[in-house]
């Protein structure tokens, strides 16, 4: 019998959201637009983003047209974290890379080796 990838509805809930704030972003969109473009509102995607709501299909399958990814893709747990990141790791992560922002692509080079030095030094 082949192992599930079982995760609590609340995980799923908050890869899902995740997964749209960071395609959403990728295209450099803010909540209200995006909220906007698809007929929704705002409170409805910040929602969705913070797993603070279990959206309804309908409303997920709008979300993924939006954003021009198949609806498969946003509820794909084969990309599901094997080590969950807690709360405060995802929030530490998300504030990093909101920091980065703006940097030019030598400083993020340089903060990409720094993080690899930091993993090797872990192990």
């Amino acid at each position: 019998m082949e192992e599930q990838n079982t995760v609590s509805k609340q995980e799923f809930l908050r890869w899902v959201g995740l997964k749209i704030a960071r395609l959403r972003r990728a295209k450099k969109i803010t909540q209200a637009d995006f909220a906007d473009d698809i007929g929704v509102m705002i409170n409805t995607i910040s929602r969705v983003e913070g797993a603070k709501v279990d959206a309804r299909l309908s409303t997920l399958k709008s979300i993924a047209d939006g954003l021009g990814v198949p609806l498969a893709e946003l509820l794909d747990l084969e990309e599901f974290p094997k080590s969950n990141l807690t709360n405060s790791n995802e929030r530490t992560i998300e504030e990093i890379a909101r920091l980065c922002r703006g940097f030019d692509e030598k400083s993020l080079q340089a903060i990409k080796a720094l993080v690899k030095a930091m993993q090797y030094l872990k192990k």
